[in-house]
């Protein structure tokens, strides 16, 4: 008696556990954008450029699709960090980075990061919002069955202040 109720019981898992498998995982989004000074380790990079550190500021913006592997298409948009910037002056921008990770089928999660140092004199905190106000990210997946998602946010709305830089 008590064999065919584990027997039953382990089937019953069994078939619970390959329905589990057959659902499509629904991914995390992480989006953060922060805008604060810059690191000690930042500003001997820039340090050529004849700016005070405190002058400087970096806006870090990382997009995050995490529990996605099931998915079988993935895209992650950031926007030209520096092109508001650029539009006010071509020397604003000190530096900038890029990166992108993404591999449907392989890898759990995708990336999207992009960082910005600038001569931010004459620029608050709000002006620094308002040039953002434009500036979009997208982000589109596809499950296995075809169905797709997809959802876009402005930097500006997103966008926080920081007191220190965060390690990376």
């Amino acid at each position: 008696m008590w064999r065919r109720l584990l027997y039953l019981y382990l089937f019953l898992l069994g078939c619970i556990m390959i329905d589990a498998e057959s659902l499509p995982q629904i991914p995390g989004v992480h989006i953060q954008a922060t805008v604060g000074p810059i690191s000690e380790e930042e500003y001997r990079f820039v340090q050529g450029k004849q700016i005070n550190r405190a002058d400087l500021q970096k806006l870090h913006v990382r997009l995050q699709l995490s529990e996605s592997k099931s998915m079988t298409e993935r895209r992650l948009t950031l926007p030209d960090l520096s092109a508001p910037l650029k539009n006010l002056s071509e020397s604003r921008v000190l530096h900038q980075y890029m990166a992108e990770r993404n591999l449907p089928g392989m890898e759990e999660e995708a990336t999207a990061e992009q960082f910005v140092i600038f001569d931010a004199r004459g620029l608050d905190d709000e002006s620094i919002r308002e040039l953002y106000s434009d500036s979009v990210g997208y982000l589109m997946y596809r499950d296995r069955d075809g169905k797709q998602s997809s959802d876009s946010f402005v930097i500006s709305s997103i966008m926080q202040r920081v007191k220190a830089t965060m390690a990376k």
